[in-house]
């Protein structure tokens, strides 16, 4: 069977609407489904109640500087809609825009890369300073070292190591917040792709995350070979933790389908059972090898 538990719409930063996204998993004969966008649930107010749904949120925070994503799974999206409501306010979001704008021009500066002061945001919303500032930096320096803006964001900006730092975890709720959201909420927290973080000790970020209550980690996504898939298989069976699994889909343009294929051997692992899969869906399961 293909499930697909990490998926976005525009209503973040997706490129397709919830009817259009919908239709798409039904012609790839997407058998469960979850719609997480980013920091929201506002996907499901055009949902009808569906039993191939699982409601899903992506919710932003930061570990040690590193900006890392909490997937919420089974939430109540009222709860979560009401904090977003609240947290990503118009007014919010722009004062933080605004004064991540300015710091990534000084640093810009401050790095050789002259940027002029007219250069502005032409709409400011969540996100778009950085956008203008890599795109000006791509087109202004054909040698800039950053091929993608995913790229600048994760290699550079998301990174302590990097020159290109900056600190965007102070305009972001705290683990702890995020992690107390989803379970007021009444769903599951699972930490989102831990291989697009590029840290050096996963292990260490598993254990603080269990110790602040943490219920899972996603397995299945495009940035981890299915080596390191099954290795995180294999951790959150041995710490009794939840795991879940998706394309991470935003637009055609990033060649990922939709869906996720495994081993049915591996979907029998018992962090998958928490999805509810019939039990004639699912292969009894012997010890995971790595």
């Amino acid at each position: 069977m293909k499930i697909d538990l990490h998926m976005h719409t525009n209503l973040s930063d997706g490129e397709l609407s919830v009817e259009e996204l919908l239709n798409r998993l039904a012609v790839n004969n997407i058998s469960l489904f979850s719609i997480t966008d980013h920091n929201h649930a506002k996907a499901y107010d055009y949902i009808e109640n569906n039993r191939n749904m699982i409601i899903g949120t992506e919710l932003t925070t930061s570990y040690k500087g590193v900006i890392i994503e909490i997937l919420g799974y089974k939430i109540d999206p009222k709860v979560i809609n009401n904090w977003f409501d609240d947290f990503y306010s118009d007014k919010n979001v722009k004062e933080k825009e605004i004064d991540l704008f300015e710091n990534l021009k000084a640093l810009a500066n401050k790095l050789g890369y002259k940027i002029p002061q007219d250069l502005v945001m032409n709409e400011i919303v969540k996100g778009e300073s950085k956008k203008v500032v890599y795109y000006y930096l791509k087109d202004k320096y054909k040698d800039f070292e950053f091929a993608t803006y995913k790229a600048f964001f994760r290699q550079a900006l998301s990174n302590p190591n990097n020159d290109w730092f900056i600190n965007e975890g102070q305009y972001y709720p705290d683990i702890k917040t995020v992690l107390d959201l989803i379970h007021q909420a009444n769903g599951v927290a699972i930490l989102a792709h831990p291989h697009e973080y590029g840290l050096d000790n996963l292990n260490e970020l598993y254990q603080y995350l269990q110790d602040l209550g943490i219920d899972g980690i996603e397995s299945v996504h495009p940035s981890a070979s299915m080596k390191q898939s099954v290795e995180i298989v294999k951790y959150c069976e041995d710490n009794k933790l939840l795991s879940s699994g998706g394309s991470d889909f935003h637009r055609d343009s990033r060649l990922i389908p939709h869906g996720i294929n495994v081993h049915p051997q591996l979907l029998a692992s018992s962090c998958f059972d928490w999805l509810g899969l019939n039990t004639s869906e699912k292969e009894v399961s012997n010890a995971i090898e790595i």
